[in-house]
């Protein structure tokens, strides 16, 4: 199996960051056996994207999903523009004070930062749990059967949390 993750990282939106993943997406593909069953899966799959599988998948089943119909119903996702990095936990802070929060997830793009976040967050007393790649899968399955259980509200992660639910060892189950 091949699987391709944190590309977007590398890509940083840039056309110049587009045609690097396209271009190692069609590398890898020139060094696969012709017959290989393969399957791309993407929560946004640019045009660009779409345009390459077509050159190396025989006979595509697709399943696009509207953009309007991607939100879950009870789920609501905040996106807030910060301007300095020393002004991220502030603004989190004044998010969980202003609004009833029951559960949630913030990812961060590193484990310094899960720890960083989370010793800050509990010294304000928020009740807060993190997981990250540098711990055992014992450690994160019991974090993550917390959080299931509400017992955790506030999870703390990186990208790993993603990456596992597109495993056979989801998370969420």
């Amino acid at each position: 199996m091949v699987q391709l993750l944190g590309a977007r990282g590398r890509e940083g939106g840039s056309v110049d960051g587009k045609r690097w993943l396209l271009g190692t997406i069609y590398d890898i593909f020139q060094l696969l056996p012709p017959k290989i069953q393969v399957g791309v899966f993407s929560a946004t799959m640019p045009p660009e994207a779409l345009e390459i599988t077509r050159k190396f998948m025989n006979k595509p089943a697709r399943i696009l999903v509207k953009r309007d119909e991607l939100t879950l119903e009870g789920i609501k996702q905040f996106y807030v523009n910060v301007e300095k990095e020393e002004w991220k936990l502030e603004i989190l802070c004044d998010l969980y004070e202003t609004l009833a929060i029951t559960q949630s997830v913030i990812f961060v793009n590193t484990r310094r930062k899960v720890d960083w976040f989370t010793d800050k967050m509990l010294s304000r007393d928020h009740t807060v749990s993190a997981t990250h790649g540098d711990m055992d899968q014992n450690t994160r399955d019991i974090i993550m059967r917390e959080f299931r259980s509400g017992s955790s509200p506030v999870l703390i992660t990186t990208d790993l949390l993603a990456r596992e639910s597109m495993s056979n060892k989801s998370p969420w189950s």
